[in-house]
């Protein structure tokens, strides 16, 4: 039986120090009938030679050069190119495990799936482990069934595109959107409803560097608000879709990250009045957003409760006293004050 190709998908841009690693970490895999695209977005480094050395090495390799245009104009540029029935996204400064394409691919075959996902280890640019990750449960799960664990606590094991092998038709009518961090979250909901069958697996086969200087580390307090605005028009996408009863779990992630993002830009950040003013903005659309959800039969007393501690989440004796006196001045958070008097 002929092997099944295989499109793997590497964005690369100025990462000289970690791409060697994450090609040859590609190379290495056990499973072979592979194709290997490497999509140098507009890079200023060395990384751009290094992908046309490695081309010269094996014909596997593709190397696409473009001008820059971010992580989701590169990622959709190595889908136009692909020829492979499967596609696999690998951030261009981490690496994989050997077995990491053959077990998903296995995965995918074993269970009729359009989909497997791996769990991953969290480790910073020396190797060592920097942050817990817990591992995903060995499941199947229905296309409904997956969009639920999107609103589950670290829902972002199951958000990131990099971890996964997908059947290249789930991309037909999807693209990232481009211009935007979080571009994973603005897709994701998207994939799994085209999906038919989604596998988990508790192996940990992708290494996710966290470094400093990537755009994840460090993100402009502004661009916060993209993955606001992802979630949002996932509760549209939802309501297109006829899947109403979902949208409860999308609105608890919403306050939940709401008031995370407030609190580590006060935390780490200057308050300029850019950000001020934008984070009033969603606060008052946020505030709309949670008083519709008191109106509504499915939410119960108990659960209006806990989104009002979401809403408001605070990690800090910092955020309520630098922040309370600015939600004074503003009657749309005045139902804020008398919950954050509550801690």
């Amino acid at each position: 039986m002929t092997e099944k190709k295989i499109s793997v998908i590497i964005p690369v841009y100025n990462i000289e120090k970690f791409l060697n690693k994450c090609i040859e970490s590609v190379l290495a895999q056990t499973y072979k009938n592979l194709e290997i695209i490497l999509v140098d977005d507009g890079s200023t480094d060395s990384s751009g030679i290094i992908c046309d050395n490695f081309a010269s090495l094996d014909n596997r390799i593709k190397v696409l050069h473009k001008t820059n245009g971010g992580l989701s104009s590169a990622r959709n540029s190595g889908i136009e190119i692909a020829s492979g029935e499967y596609v696999a996204f690998i951030d261009g400064d981490d690496y994989i495990e050997p077995n990491m394409i053959e077990t998903l691919l296995n995965a995918c075959a074993n269970n009729e799936a359009d989909l497997s996902i791996c769990s991953f280890f969290m480790e910073d640019s020396e190797g060592k482990i920097c942050a817990k990750s817990e591992s995903l449960e060995n499941n199947c799960y229905s296309n409904i069934e997956a969009l639920e664990l999107l609103a589950l606590p670290r829902q972002d094991r199951y958000v990131v595109a990099w971890n996964k092998l997908y059947k290249k038709s789930l991309f037909d009518k999807i693209k990232f959107p481009l211009n935007k961090l979080y571009e994973d979250q603005a897709t994701v909901h998207k994939v799994f409803w085209e999906a038919k069958k989604i596998v988990t697996l508790s192996d940990k086969l992708y290494h996710y560097i966290v470094r400093e200087g990537s755009l994840s580390y460090k993100p402009n307090p502004l661009q916060y608000f993209d993955d606001l605005d992802a979630l949002l028009a996932r509760i549209d996408f939802y309501r297109q879709k006829g899947l109403e009863n979902l949208i409860p779990d999308v609105e608890k992630v919403i306050f939940y990250l709401f008031g995370y993002y407030l609190n580590k830009t006060i935390q780490f950040s200057s308050l300029s009045k850019e950000v001020e003013e934008t984070f009033f903005e969603y606060g008052q659309k946020f505030l709309e957003l949670f008083q519709s959800c008191q109106t509504k039969k499915h939410y119960k007393r108990k659960e209006v409760k806990i989104r009002k501690k979401l809403y408001n989440l605070s990690h800090s004796v910092k955020f309520k006293i630098e922040f309370k006196h600015k939600l004074k001045r503003n009657i749309l958070f005045k139902p804020i004050i008398k919950i954050l008097k509550q801690f």
